[in-house]
C-alpha cells in the first residue's frame, strides 16, 4: 500500500524527541519518513521490537512497525493513496 505524509513536521518533531531521548524508536519516523510504501517502510525496520509500558494502564505493550503504521494512519499524520 502506498500512502503520503499529511503531517512532515509532526513526524520530525517526534522523531527528534525520540533520539534526544535515546530511545530507539526514532527509527520508525525516520523509515516512515524516507519510504512511500507500507512494504518499504517494514523492510526498513525488519525485526524492530520493543516492550513499552502503557501510561494509562500500566501494562506491557508490543511496539512493531505494523503497529506504529496502523498508529500513525488512524492518529492520520499518514494517509492511504
Amino acid at each position: 500500500m502506498r500512502y503520503k505524509i499529511l503531517k512532515d513536521a509532526s513526524l520530525r518533531e517526534s522523531m527528534r524527541k525520540y533520539k534526544e531521548k535515546g530511545d530507539e524508536r526514532w527509527m520508525l519516523f525516520d523509515a516512515l519518513l524516507s519510504s512511500s510504501t507500507d512494504d518499504e517502510f517494514v523492510a526498513k525496520v525488519r525485526g524492530f521490537e520493543k516492550v513499552m509500558i502503557s501510561r494509562n494502564t500500566g501494562k506491557p505493550w508490543l511496539a512493531t512497525p505494523q503497529n506504529f503504521f496502523k498508529y500513525v494512519l488512524r492518529n492520520e499524520r499518514i494517509a492511504q493513496t
